[in-house]
């Protein structure tokens, strides 16, 4: 989405001669700040911006400036493109085709490079595209038209609230969306994460955009409470290897004498590790900490149970 916002403003500025930050925080629906930020982002590609003061004051691009081709090589526009067309994957939206479109029609004789599937994203999870797609057009016209929204939230403990929300920002950590709201039960901003919205309805409410930008909430707050995280020792069978390598950096395992695998990591203690830990099956032991050892045989007792 940053990448169509910066790309857009210097077509603004390409074609008119001085527009104020106001005007483009309007435009894209973001704050003043955030502007800057971008400006300060498209100067250090190269592109000179000059700021004027005043009444009539704003930005434009130096006279008689042209964009060079070759300020972007032919991959780095193929990684443009690969990256927008990973997120069309998710979020059907036209201004992402429309601004692929316009890349390849800049660098015609780059074309076949752009057109070579070197690399393929695709962010959608197994077996629930519809239903993500569709959460995700409800909270993208929430967010444009400043609209609440009534959703139906489990949490952590499988508490089930129903919360009125003015959502803010779509945020995709890893391969996990989230959204970054004001909630009006609690008065405050939260994350909600999308998988745990079980069901949600766009209000005929609308709200004012003031709210703090999402990266000003992200440095104020931590994702998680570091005070509940756990330090694991997780030992793994020797035929573990393959799964091990899927979710665990090189320098976090450690090969033993005997071929099994010692894995060291920390996680925010909650449901979700204990999760993690038992999809693995007999494959895995847990070392340390003890109360976990004590969790996990506790609930692979009661599963045994289930089958007894």
């Amino acid at each position: 989405m940053r990448v169509y916002r910066l790309l857009a403003i210097i077509m603004i500025l390409l074609n008119k001669n001085r527009v104020s930050a106001s005007k483009l925080a309007e435009k894209f629906e973001v704050s003043s700040r955030t502007i800057y930020r971008d400006i300060e982002s498209i100067c250090q590609a190269g592109i000179p911006i000059v700021s004027h003061q005043g009444v009539d004051g704003g930005f434009s691009i130096l006279d008689n400036y042209k964009i060079d081709k070759n300020l972007f090589t032919a991959e780095e526009m193929a990684a443009i493109l690969t990256a927008l067309e990973g997120l069309d994957s998710t979020i059907s939206d036209n201004s992402i085709k429309y601004t692929a479109e316009k890349i390849k029609t800049l660098f015609p004789e780059n074309l076949e490079l752009c057109n070579n599937q070197q690399i393929i994203m695709d962010l959608n999870p197994w077996g629930r595209n519809k239903e993500l797609k569709k959460k995700l057009e409800l909270i993208k016209q929430a967010i444009k038209n400043s609209q609440t929204l009534t959703i139906d939230y489990i949490n952590a403990r499988q508490e089930i609230s129903k919360r009125e929300i003015e959502a803010i920002t779509l945020v995709l950590k890893g391969t996990t969306w989230y959204l970054y709201s004001f909630c009006r039960l609690r008065k405050d901003y939260r994350i909600f994460r999308l998988s745990r919205i079980i069901d949600l309805s766009l209000n005929n409410d609308f709200f004012e955009k003031i709210h703090k930008d999402f990266s000003e909430y992200e440095n104020e707050n931590a994702w998680y409470n570091p005070g509940k995280e756990v330090h694991l020792e997780l030992l793994f069978k020797a035929e573990a290897l393959l799964y091990i390598q899927d979710f665990f950096a090189k320098d976090q395992i450690e090969k033993q004498a005997d071929g099994s695998y010692l894995v060291k990591i920390s996680y925010p203690e909650d449901n979700w590790v204990y999760g993690f830990i038992l999809s693995f099956g007999d494959m895995v032991k847990v070392l340390t900490p003890p109360h976990i050892q004590k969790i996990i045989k506790q609930k692979a007792e009661e599963i045994y149970k289930l089958y007894n």
